[in-house]
């Protein structure tokens, strides 16, 4: 699971990055403050696309040391995915990405603010020699 979800959440990353900075609005509007926004964008949509196999695979550890007791026992990742679905609901899927999710936009948003605002700077600077 953790290579599907990497592959996952490197498409999902990819194609949003496209989505939203190299649509047209982005790019005729480039600054720090698009950065921003297309960074927490990513950070977002990376967090809900790839939270659910986490939440699945944290449950399939736990019951592995015994943590959860064994409804999920030896059930597989679609398995205990649907277990999850069944006990509590979509929700319970995301449970606990909060603080992820926050931290991941703020950390993107970083990233691609300051890649804008280098940007801008090397655009003013004067040409070499």
């Amino acid at each position: 699971t953790k290579v599907f979800r990497r592959v996952f959440s490197r498409a999902a990353f990819f194609f949003l990055f496209s989505f939203f900075c190299v649509s047209s609005w982005a790019m005729n509007n480039e600054s720090a403050v698009v950065g921003l926004l297309c960074g927490a964008a990513n950070g977002v949509s990376a967090i809900i696309t790839s939270h659910p196999l986490d939440c699945i695979k944290t449950r399939m550890q736990a019951e592995r040391l015994g943590v959860v007791s064994g409804s999920q026992k030896l059930l597989g990742t679609w398995g205990v995915g649907r277990a999850i679905v069944r006990e509590s609901g979509i929700r319970g899927l995301y449970r606990g990405a909060l603080p992820p999710l926050f931290g991941t936009a703020l950390l993107r948003s970083v990233q691609f603010g300051s890649y804008a605002w280098g940007m801008d700077v090397c655009k003013q600077l004067p040409a070499g020699p």
